[in-house]
């Protein structure tokens, strides 16, 4: 409930969570492998491990994001530019 509050009061900021693939570059200095929390909850923690865990370096940012929604034949996009901060991270902190 704690990290919820903390975001709402920052209008510009978001959390950013991504299941794919990251270069070792892209992410800070204390990598983890563990399960992937998210999954776990629903289908249980122990046939979901192998999700690699980490705080993402500071630096700009661009993104972008492309759906479809088949049955309205639409294309939904958006794109942006933003900053990985330095800020703690109090979900990962409750994790370790």
């Amino acid at each position: 409930m704690l990290f919820h509050i903390l975001i709402a009061r920052e209008a510009d900021k978001c959390v950013f969570t991504h299941c794919g693939n990251f270069p070792r570059s892209f992410i800070g200095p204390e990598p983890e492998i563990s399960e992937f929390d998210v999954l776990g909850t629903v289908i249980g923690k122990e046939k979901c491990f192998g999700a690699v865990k980490g705080k993402v370096k500071a630096g700009s940012m661009t993104y972008f994001r492309l759906s479809c929604d088949d049955t309205a034949g639409t294309l939904k996009a958006y794109a942006g530019e933003g900053d990985f901060t330095d800020a703690p991270s109090p979900w990962m902190a409750a994790s370790r």
